[in-house]
């Protein structure tokens, strides 16, 4: 889950939606490209590893640039605790939540009333289908 996504969650639903952050571990960039390095060459070959995870495989797909990314952006939270950012999370009082429009408000009344008439015709059927006779087989 992005930043954004897991206060939103958290602020919308609770601390149990947001998932714990992925530990990336200390470990240096240059430690992790050449121990992927080592692994790819076993795997595929010197040549092909040069080709595919050193250069076409970092142009296109960039691990690195993404552990980057994850470790300095994606995994830290930010520090809510500033008067700015209290007052905001704050809930709103209920005269200032978003009122319905009339156009809504006679837009539901309308759904209602073609629920209602649904509804009504289903039990009419049903009762119908309970009133009929049991067709009897050949006797």
């Amino acid at each position: 889950m992005r930043q954004w996504e897991c206060i939103r969650s958290f602020m919308e639903v609770g601390p149990e939606a947001v998932p714990e952050p992925i530990d990336v571990g200390s470990r240096e960039l240059k430690d992790i490209f050449v121990e992927e390095f080592r692994k790819a060459r076993a795997r595929h070959g010197l040549l092909l590893t040069l080709l595919w995870d050193v250069g076409l495989g970092q142009i296109l797909f960039n691990p690195m640039g993404y552990h980057w990314l994850h470790k300095k952006k994606f995994a830290v939270i930010p520090d809510l605790t500033s008067p700015e950012a209290v007052a905001w999370s704050q809930p709103l009082p209920p005269e200032q939540w978003a009122k319905r429009s009339p156009e809504l408000e006679e837009a539901i009344a309308e759904r209602e009333r073609d629920l209602e008439a649904a509804e009504a015709r289903s039990k009419l059927k049903a009762e119908v289908v309970a009133k009929q006779p049991e067709p009897r087989g050949w006797t």
